[in-house]
């Protein structure tokens, strides 16, 4: 793995040469999917590929702004020289293109702003101080003289909003660069929402539900902190918790081996960084994990260690307190 500054981004993105795929991480969400479409503008006789599916969100905004986009033949690279990734830098979430990415030899180029413990091999700009891909990219389409461009700051707005959860995780940076956005954008801000509103199926209500139903709380002072099980939709179910008056919630799900942490803003959680929390504790039991300051996520092969993870994270929380 070689690690990237901004100007060397600029001139491998300015070199690159043949023909280049552009995709994302397994289940695209809406910041993935405006990243990779936004960076295709800007680089010559290059294409978005998806690797599987994408979420209800991503899904409306494909169809609604009539993007192109294919999966790839036959989960096969041949043909492609160069390979980007945005919004991902692990292997373990790159679905059944894992071995296939693995045994690439083009060019391989990451973009992303999650920290991870197991990164892809090629090159790699990560700007973890950011809150979306999106603003990533931007930030290169800046270097590359290339922001101006209005497709781009729809796609660029649309993936800075949704990413912040409607800007609650914004910082002033991202501000910044929405504001820019919106400025040589033909939407207005309204209908940017608007595009983004997605209405949960009766699977993810069930699933937050049942989360919210089987939860375990706890108080320490003034803060409550829970865990919960589901079996789908471990983040929307941490962040219905969350909603509900959690100041830290961790969901698992032992079938899939997967689990999601999240954090309110309350004060004295602050020097808790959830990604890096999970981060650590996902390599002890030999998995990958990663994220923000206030949200995570980590894989595991076997079910029960997303169980033992969850228990070491709020015992970490706990000590924290």
């Amino acid at each position: 793995m070689k690690t990237l500054t901004l100007k060397d981004l600029e001139l491998e993105l300015k070199s690159l040469k043949g023909k280049t795929a552009i995709t994302f991480h397994s289940i695209g969400d809406v910041d993935a999917l405006a990243s990779a479409f936004a960076l295709k503008i800007a680089i010559k006789n290059s294409k978005v590929f998806r690797i599987d599916s994408l979420n209800s969100q991503a899904r409306k905004v494909w169809g609604r702004l009539n993007l192109t986009l294919d999966a790839f033949p036959s989960n096969s690279l041949d043909g492609i020289d160069n390979l980007i990734f945005v919004d991902v830098s692990t292997p373990t979430l790159l679905g059944n293109m894992r071995k296939e990415v693995e045994h690439f030899k083009g060019n391989l180029i990451v973009i992303d702003h999650h920290i991870h413990n197991t990164p892809l091999h090629g090159k790699h700009y990560i700007d973890a101080t950011k809150t979306s891909c999106s603003q990533v990219v931007h930030e290169i389409l800046t270097a590359l003289k290339k922001h101006e461009d209005p497709g781009i700051s729809i796609l660029i707005a649309l993936g800075i909003i949704s990413d912040t959860a409607n800007l609650k995780s914004a910082d002033n940076s991202t501000i910044f660069a929405l504001g820019e956005c919106l400025k040589n954008s033909t939407m207005e801000l309204q209908e940017i929402y608007d595009l983004l509103d997605v209405q949960p199926d009766i699977s993810e209500k069930i699933a937050v539900l049942e989360a919210c139903k089987r939860a375990q709380i706890e108080r320490i002072g003034d803060l409550v902190i829970a865990s919960s099980q589901v079996s789908a939709y471990e983040l929307k179910s941490a962040a219905g918790l969350i909603s509900l008056g959690c100041d830290f919630a961790v969901v698992s799900n032992q079938k899939d081996g997967k689990l999601s942490a999240l954090k309110s803003k309350a004060f004295a959680l602050h020097k808790i960084h959830v990604g890096k929390l999970l981060d650590k504790f996902a390599r002890q039991l030999h998995g990958s994990g990663g994220g923000h300051e206030i949200v995570g996520g980590a894989n595991f092969l076997h079910g029960m260690d997303a169980l033992t993870c969850s228990d070491k994270i709020l015992a970490a929380v706990r000590e924290e307190l």
